[in-house]
Parts: C-alpha cells; structure tokens; sequence
C-alpha cells in the first residue's frame, strides 16, 4: 500500500515538473512586449473589469495594438480570454486554471530560467 502512495506521488510531481515547463516554454516564446500586456492583465483583472480600452489606457498603447498583442498571445498558446459582456464590451482576463497552477510570481520566475 506505502509503495502504491509513494509511486502515486511521484507520478503527480512529475506530472507537475512537465506543465512547469510547457508553462516556462510557452512564456519563453513571447516578447517582452508581449509579457508586459499578459502580466497588466493578470494585476488588473484582481481590481475589477479589464478590456482593450482599460488596458490601452493603462499601457499607453493604442486598443488597435491591444488587439494585435491579444490575438498573438493566444495564437501563442498564452491562456487569455475574451468574454463579450451585454453582447459589446470584451472583458479580458487570465484562465483561472493558469491561475491555480502557476500564480504570477512563479510564471515570472519560469519565464526567467
């Protein structure tokens, strides 16, 4: 039975090592640009409603540009989501399955290895 456990266990760390580094090959990928419009996303969407014109005015870019860094971070693989609100407004924000398993704190530390 304390073997069953034990090989369990090591089969859940190893699980937990490979999304590490698809997380970490994932964020390698993108630019600097690009990691800097996920991470104001994933800080404002903890103080409420994020979408293209909040987060324009937040990075001074222009929402067309927004536009363009979403669209390639999820081309990229990045979890971001798009949900239309009232059938107009988008709100952006970050899986909260991302979130669970790898908070801000470690993506920046893996992104960094």
């Amino acid at each position: 039975m304390e073997n069953t456990s034990f090989g369990e266990a090591v089969e859940i760390l190893n699980s937990l090592d490979n999304i590490k580094k698809e997380i970490r090959i994932k964020f390698k990928k993108i630019t600097d640009q690009e990691f800097l419009v996920f991470s104001t996303i994933y800080q404002m969407e903890e103080q409420g409603i994020v979408d293209y014109h909040s987060l324009s005015q937040k990075l001074n870019l222009t929402e067309t540009s927004i536009r363009d860094y979403i669209g390639k971070l999820i081309k990229k693989g990045i979890p971001v989501e798009k949900t239309k609100l009232n059938n107009k407004l988008v709100q952006l924000s970050i899986s909260k399955n991302l979130r669970k398993i790898a908070p801000f704190p470690v993506i920046f530390q893996l992104r960094e290895i």
